[in-house]
């Protein structure tokens, strides 16, 4: 045998190389000696089920613990890791856990899916708050002691219990909470003169990794080339307190938010005038006006309206920016399977208002000096409440960009508000100071004083 070959790496073609039919069968007859010795030694040498390629059983690794788990962290540790505190994730275990727990059939299929280990409800919800949050699933493999495919097992079914258990739904024929939400927004408004408003709505996009011939007819219909990026167009509706009340992802990104919205079921029944009078919703200018949905009208001779409009419809504008800076899985485009993707946001939406509800303290929004992160990649003014959540530096102090308001026709719900805004003698509030006042004002407080040069010279 040849130099530095190891003595159980002989192979077949080795024999081959042998000049005469004796040595080929003393070489064979060699060879399978070495493998015959090495067949009974390896078991000895290489215990608890390794082979020549590595350890192959998990049965040395001890099963994870979630007792011992908990115990690592403190209230705060528990709460940014899992984006509620320890008794909010105790309520929602108990209201998910009958859908979490498996049994029968399905229960067999995760012992055969999952090396034989049964995943308890408490972990499965856990896998899913972290994948929420922005847990990467590999992580997630080593920190669970779960398989790559169990990861996605336990996420999927998480978001399917979370939409069957979490209501979501805007009471369009329920005229008490109607009055409820109406009573909500006029509460927080300026002197209570805005009447009527049931909802703030607004459309926003989630990016994606563009979907395969696979998963939909045209892939294209999703990337939008303004953007340069796949993305979900989702219209959704929230009350006073950033709680979502409606959602819709049912049509491509690139439809127009009023096309969007009126070609929904509920902008159906809208439109055909279910909502009660005087209730309406509260857009911004991608919606047309009607008695139904307030906009903005771009008249320089209803500038007070225009300024109680815009600032009534920040609500959905902080939604948005507390639902992605709460789950981390909007902060990169949505890699799920396709499917799976609408009901991962509708998923997320109620958690975010399982939060609003238990009082778990929200995460603050990402600000970028005086801007704030209001939508995926959006800034706009950071708005300040008082201590009773009144608004005290409003989101758009600075009229935008004027419209061409003598195409819009006026309605009568418009008209009465002008009228309720006028009486109460409310305007655009004056805008605040600028940095370059303050800093004049510091620049001539210090030429009093005599500089460092002039008192060595004296």
């Amino acid at each position: 045998m040849a130099g530095s070959t190891a003595w159980w790496d002989v192979s077949d073609t080795q024999a081959e190389e042998g000049t005469t039919s004796g040595e080929c069968q003393r070489t064979i007859a060699t060879i399978m000696a070495r493998r015959r010795v090495v067949s009974f030694l390896l078991p000895a040498l290489l215990k608890d089920g390794r082979g020549p390629q590595g350890k192959k059983s998990r049965g040395d690794k001890p099963p994870f613990s979630w007792e011992l788990h908990v115990r690592r962290f403190n209230e705060e540790e528990f709460r940014r890791r899992y984006r509620m505190d320890f008794d909010s994730f105790n309520v929602l275990l108990e209201r998910l856990r009958p859908h979490l727990e498996l049994s029968g059939k399905a229960k067999l299929q995760e012992l055969r899916g999952n090396s034989g280990v049964v995943v308890s409800a408490e972990v499965k919800l856990a896998i899913a708050l972290r994948y929420f949050a922005g847990g990467d699933v590999l992580d997630l493999m080593l920190i669970y002691g779960v398989s790559k495919p169990h990861v996605y097992t336990c996420v999927y079914g998480a978001i399917d219990a979370i939409n069957a258990t979490l209501e979501l739904k805007f009471p369009l024929h329920d005229i008490e909470r109607l009055k409820e939400l109406e009573a909500g927004f006029r509460a927080k408004s300026r002197r209570q003169v805005w009447a009527g408003q049931v909802g703030a709505i607004d459309g926003v996009h989630f990016r994606m990794r563009g979907p395969g011939p696979g998963d939909v007819p045209d892939p294209l219909k999703y990337y939008v080339a303004r953007k340069a990026e796949y993305a979900l167009l989702c219209m959704a509706i929230c009350d006073v307190e950033r709680r979502f009340l409606h959602y819709d992802i049912s049509k491509g990104p690139n439809t127009h938010d009023s096309l969007a919205w009126e070609a929904s079921k509920l902008g159906v029944s809208v439109l055909a005038g279910e909502l009660p009078s005087p209730f309406f919703l509260n857009g911004d200018a991608a919606f047309p006006l009607s008695n139904s949905v307030m906009c903005p009208s771009g008249d320089p001779t209803l500038d007070a309206f225009d300024f109680e409009q815009s600032s009534n419809r920040m609500p959905i504008e902080c939604a948005f920016g507390m639902l992605v800076r709460k789950w981390g899985v909007f902060w990169r485009p949505l890699a799920m399977r396709f499917d799976r993707r609408a009901p991962l946001v509708g998923a997320c939406m109620r958690l975010h208002n399982f939060c609003i509800d238990q009082r778990v303290i929200a995460d603050n929004l990402v600000t970028f000096g005086c801007f704030t992160e209001v939508q995926p990649q959006r800034l706009a003014k950071t708005p300040h409440f008082d201590r009773d959540g009144l608004p005290v530096d409003f989101l758009d102090i600075e009229r935008g960009p004027t419209r061409d308001y003598r195409r819009q026709k006026s309605c009568q719900r418009r008209d009465e508000l002008v009228q309720a805004i006028k009486n109460a003698g409310l305007t655009r509030p004056a805008l605040a100071p600028k940095d370059g006042i303050a800093k004049q004002k510091k620049v001539k407080k210090r030429r009093g004083r005599p500089s460092k040069a002039s008192a060595r010279m004296t």
